[in-house]
Order: structure tokens, then C-alpha cells, then sequence
């Protein structure tokens, strides 16, 4: 029996912006190389080369709405930038 390993997804912030003091952040490094939840409706979208959107609120998964709701972020939207997509093709 063969059996696939589930291989691990990273994403990394390239930026940030705050809209209060209107200053962008380049790489902030508490936030590169984090394992992706590839079941969230977040991954799902950007892996289809889609651009995510949402309230905070709206989030469906608590552990990363939790997160932005942490920085105190109402909104977000988030701009695919993949290098590759992998395929579990053999």
C-alpha cells in the first residue's frame, strides 16, 4: 500500500500596510515561513490564484481569525504571489 505524505505549505507577509500611521512594513519577520492551514476557505481561494477578501468577522476559522483580530484588523485582502503549485501527482 502507498501511502502520500502529507507535505507542509508555508506562507510568508511581504507586506503590511497600517492604515493609521500609513506606513508600510516590509517583511515583518513574525510572520514568514508560517505553516498553512490548507483547509481554510483563506488557502483555498489563494491557491486557485484568487485574491481573498474579508471582515475579520467573517473569518471562518478561529485560529486565524484570531490572529487578525489580535492586530486589531477589521479587514483584509490578500494577493496570491505563488511561485509554484504543487501537484500530488504521480
Amino acid at each position: 500500500m502507498n501511502s502520500l505524505k502529507k507535505q507542509k505549505l508555508y506562507i510568508s507577509r511581504l507586506l503590511r500596510w497600517d492604515n493609521i500611521s500609513d506606513q508600510l512594513t516590509h517583511r515583518d519577520a513574525g510572520w514568514q515561513r508560517l505553516e498553512a492551514d490548507t483547509e481554510s476557505d483563506m488557502y483555498k481561494t489563494l491557491s486557485k490564484e484568487d485574491i481573498y477578501f474579508s471582515h475579520t468577522r467573517n473569518i471562518n476559522e478561529p485560529a486565524i481569525r484570531a490572529v487578525f483580530e489580535k492586530e486589531h484588523v477589521k479587514s483584509i485582502a490578500v494577493i496570491p504571489i505563488l511561485p509554484c503549485i504543487v501537484s500530488g501527482a504521480l
